[in-house]
């Protein structure tokens, strides 16, 4: 804005914390004072912001007495009130403009003289802030240096800040939808030029979407779907703030049963001066439970439905004031011109994307009086999916249309609705503006929720393992991504997938590299291994652990380890008032051993650990669904006699052993733990693993 000729030039300007900012243009000018003839010539590098508004909080100038012929000779008249700092000088000039007179002041502050004119200086009565900003010029190649520093929050105080931001911004539209603001960490000054970057992504991914004609059109669809829901507008370009483009590029879902491709937003990528809109945004805290607590639940109800809501973060809109950090660019055709939109809903990509979408989700659980709808939804979302049940299609049922309603009155649709009831289904009707509002399926017909494989009909779950090529190139790399591909949250499979691991575990003590190639022997093995795998696609567990009408239920955790590994597993015993009686397995857990030489009862101890902690949790789910085991019916079983022996002992032990122990005591009884035979451990598959060929007649 002042007419300067700007060089091209590449600084990096390190300050305290090693904290860098880029700069990549330079000016040479003369600076003059309004007072007096003082004169200097420098060169000053330019970045998009020196530092926050200073003062951050307006000065109360009633306390101040500056006298009224000084008060006329201020560098700067307005410095009581916030504003943006223009220029900071280096050390080499900031010193030379001092002058001697210094007149001190109340409240710990001074006026001080400078060849710029007087300044005040010290501890000023401000309101008080919870911001601490600091700032320091240093001299580096002859250039100026300078930086800001924040005082680091920690990660408590960063979440605690992004859940007051929420609840202290956010508002509803007319129609009941949320408005959010995004929580920034830092101005949106900082951020430099992104437009450039932003532009050369697109003309990249035109390029690579010009190569696939079909995904070309998916992406076209979707973004049209997108500009037609009022989820992106034309910009306005007259907007003279801070702005910044988000880069996009297309992630495809092939297993997703609506949208096979779906459009990402990139909110890391870094604009001019190094930092991107991620690098000043707050994540917020975790709102939702782990996913194993919530697949536990499901697996406790006798009736069991799933969802999701529909398009979850887009429904929930940005404030206008925000809108302008969240710009793209786009066009459906290369021979259209290149158009500038805003998104105008909460997008994926951005780093508080999952935290204020489901921050608005625990919002409705918080206003709503009613018990059941509130535990659902603070307790069995997992991001946009929902898995519930209850002991009745018709306590289902009823969940179902509360939740519509609650849910769908702030703009979040539940659909692909999915029920082990048949005649649940039948009350669900199917909406026709909505083909996928219901997922009515064959017998045979899996979905796929939270990467697991559920067969309602038969209320099953699956493993789907697809045909495996190896690679040309086996290396320790592909062989972990192949282990990894194989999802089990819950440890369905576990005795399988430890032989896996202990085999990768294998290749850290041959030190092999990440890229290098096995050996025929090794490719071999792993070859055999995994291929057999194929054999999981013909296990069928239950996913229902609890016989309906149950008059008592157990539980039974069992633990073990051998020299390569150590795991649990917790089992559920019921019991009908008809007097039938059930055994199912709920959940394991397995770890390999650690490399250094570690003796068995120390290893049958960190399984026991296991046993112990995963039993403690699963109460925990128990009691939230009212189902009540009592302590009597909670049996701890390990195949170690020193480990059962140092449980029950009251000797202090080395601090190896007393630290697990007393991990043990604090969340399970002594009066709990039992022995049990080798031959009778379910955990002993856990230690040693077993053939994908024999886990389907493992109990």
């Amino acid at each position: 804005s002042l007419g300067l000729k700007l060089n091209s030039t590449s600084s990096s300007i390190i300050g305290v914390g090693s904290m860098t900012s880029a700069a990549q243009s330079a000016c040479q000018t003369t600076v003059t004072s309004r007072f007096s003839d003082y004169t200097i010539n420098t060169t000053f590098h330019l970045l998009p912001v020196i530092v926050q508004s200073l003062p951050s909080q307006p000065v109360s100038c009633n306390l101040i007495n500056i006298p009224p012929r000084i008060r006329q000779l201020l560098a700067d008249p307005q410095f009581h009130v916030p504003g943006v700092v223009d220029v900071l000088l280096g050390a080499d000039i900031f010193f030379d403009a001092f002058q001697q007179r210094k007149l001190p002041l109340s409240h710990c502050s001074s006026l001080i003289q400078t060849r710029f004119g007087w300044i005040v200086s010290g501890k000023l009565p401000v309101v008080t802030s919870g911001n601490t900003h600091s700032s320091l010029a240093v001299l580096e190649d002859s250039a100026l240096a300078l930086f800001t520093t924040h005082a680091k929050m920690s990660k408590a105080g960063e979440e605690d800040k992004a859940d007051h931001h929420f609840m202290t911004t956010y508002s509803h539209s007319p129609t009941g939808r949320f408005i959010v603001r995004l929580p920034l960490s830092q101005s949106p000054q900082v951020l430099g030029d992104s437009k450039l970057m932003a532009r050369k992504r697109f003309f990249a991914l035109e390029k690579r979407l010009a190569s696939n004609p079909v995904m070309a059109d998916q992406y076209k669809t979707f973004m049209a779907e997108y500009l037609a829901l009022g989820h992106m507008e034309l910009a306005d370009l007259s907007f003279q703030g801070p702005k910044y483009y988000l880069p996009h590029h297309a992630v495809l879902k092939t297993d997703s049963t609506t949208t096979k491709l779906r459009v990402v937003f990139d909110g890391s990528a870094p604009s001019s001066s190094g930092l991107s809109l991620n690098d000043i945004m707050l994540r917020g805290p975790k709102l939702q439970p782990d996913l194993i607590n919530i697949l536990w639940r499901f697996r406790l109800h006798s009736i069991a439905f799933t969802a999701d809501v529909e398009k979850m973060y887009r429904q929930v809109a940005v404030n206008p004031d925000d809108c302008e950090l969240q710009h793209i660019l786009y066009r459906s055709s290369p021979e259209d011109p290149l158009k500038d939109y805003v998104l105008r809903t909460v997008t994926y990509g951005t780093k508080s994307a999952s935290f204020l979408s489901i921050r608005c989700l625990v919002q409705i659980a918080h206003d709503c009086a009613d018990t059941d709808q509130k535990r659902i939804i603070l307790k069995d979302f997992y991001v946009d999916d929902l898995l519930s049940g209850g002991s009745t299609w018709e306590t289902c049922y009823t969940i179902y249309k509360k939740l519509q309603a609650t849910l769908g009155s702030h703009g979040f649709t539940l659909r692909k609705w999915c029920s082990s009831s048949t005649e649940l289904m039948k009350h669900i009707p199917d909406t026709p503006s909505d083909p996928n509002f219901v997922v009515r399926l064959g017998e045979d017909g899996i979905v796929s929720t939270l990467g697991l494989s559920w067969q309602p009909m038969s209320d099953s779950f699956r493993f789907v393992v697809k045909h495996w090529q190896p690679s040309l190139h086996m290396t320790k790399r592909n062989l972990l991504s192949d282990i990894n591909s194989i999802f089990d949250p819950i440890g369905l499979i576990t005795p399988v997938l430890i032989k896996g691991k202990i085999f990768l575990q294998q290749l850290w003590v041959l030190k092999m590299g990440w890229d290098d190639p096995l050996t025929a022997d090794l490719q071999l093995r792993w070859t055999s291994f995994y291929s057999s795998l194929q054999h999981l696609n013909q296990v069928v567990i239950p996913r229902k652990v609890i016989l309906n009408s149950s008059t008592r239920v157990e539980l039974h955790g069992f633990s073990d380890a051998s020299q390569e590994a150590f795991g649990a597993c917790i089992y559920v015993r019921s019991v009908a008032d008809n007097g039938q009686v059930q055994v199912r397995l709920l959940t394991s857990k397995s770890k390999v051993a650690s490399l250094r030489a570690t003796t068995i009862p120390r290893l049958e101890l960190c399984g026991a650990v296991l046993a112990a902690e995963l039993i403690h949790d699963v109460l925990g789910e128990l009691r939230m669904l009212n189902i009540i085991v009592k302590p009597s019916d909670v049996h701890l079983w390990t195949d170690s006699s020193i480990v059962l022996a140092w449980i029950k002992s009251a000797n202090l032990f080395q601090s190896y052993v007393a630290n697990r122990i007393a991990r043990i005591r604090d969340v399970s009884s002594q009066n709990q733990w039992k022995h049990v035979s080798s031959i009778d451990n379910p955990a002993d598959l856990i230690s040693r693993g077993v053939n994908s060929v024999d886990i389907s007649t493992s109990t």
